[in-house]
């Protein structure tokens, strides 16, 4: 029976650490802020188990650069020094 849908390329492992990292990164910033998983879909991420997902992942789920400042949102990360 086959499967629907691409098959995904294994990710690069320097990317994959990346992920890793920011996964780890990721639920410590949301602890420190004191944030259960439901309060960030409260405060306006799309869907708390989605980041959830992302917590856990140990580095296999990819997110866009959407994903990433939606989060950073959410925690009070402000990535206007950058620009």
């Amino acid at each position: 029976m086959k499967t629907k849908g691409k098959k995904r390329k294994p990710l690069d492992p320097e990317l994959k650490k990346f992920f890793t990292q920011y996964a780890v990164i990721l639920k410590k910033l949301r602890n420190k802020a004191a944030l259960t998983l439901e309060e960030t879909e409260a405060l306006g991420y799309p869907n708390w188990r989605h980041w959830q997902e992302i917590e856990s992942s140990g580095g296999k789920k990819d997110i866009t650069l959407g994903t990433l400042y939606k989060q950073a949102k959410v925690i009070g990360i402000n990535f206007n020094i950058i620009l």
